[in-house]
């Protein structure tokens, strides 16, 4: 086997295009610092209707489609740092307290149209002022 000193090292070696998801059924171990760059812009994401908890994997972009109205209690699978952008559909409330921390320090409903910006820190979801 070649020397790899890189991911690009590798994609080359497997003919993975620049860009792709590399995944491993076995754990990979690193010998050096690894940096991991910013998340690439996605589309918009449909959350599921009537879903308290929204999974953010590796998501940048949320819209809310609900008809009844809804309250989210918290966004999961998220990583330190991340930063998402949540369309409101006018029957989403996202409930301040626990997990998520609006900018007016009580919950808040979700103006059709509009769009909320919220970054994970250690403490919790903070939503931009």
């Amino acid at each position: 086997m070649q020397d790899l000193k890189s991911f690009k090292d590798l994609r080359d070696s497997l003919g993975i295009p620049s860009g792709d998801t590399l995944s491993f059924a076995d754990p990979v171990n690193f010998l050096a610092t690894v940096t991991y760059s910013q998340l690439a812009e996605q589309p918009v994401e449909i959350a599921p209707k009537a879903t308290t908890t929204i999974n953010v994997l590796n998501i940048t972009r949320v819209q809310f489609v609900n008809t009844v109205a809804t309250t989210v209690v918290d966004f999961a699978g998220e990583q330190a740092g991340q930063e998402i952008k949540l369309l409101g559909d006018g029957f989403t409330t996202i409930q301040h307290g626990t997990n998520i921390f609006t900018n007016t320090g009580a919950n808040k409903l979700l103006a059709i149209n509009k769009v909320y910006t919220f970054t994970k820190f250690p403490s919790g979801w903070i939503e931009n002022a």
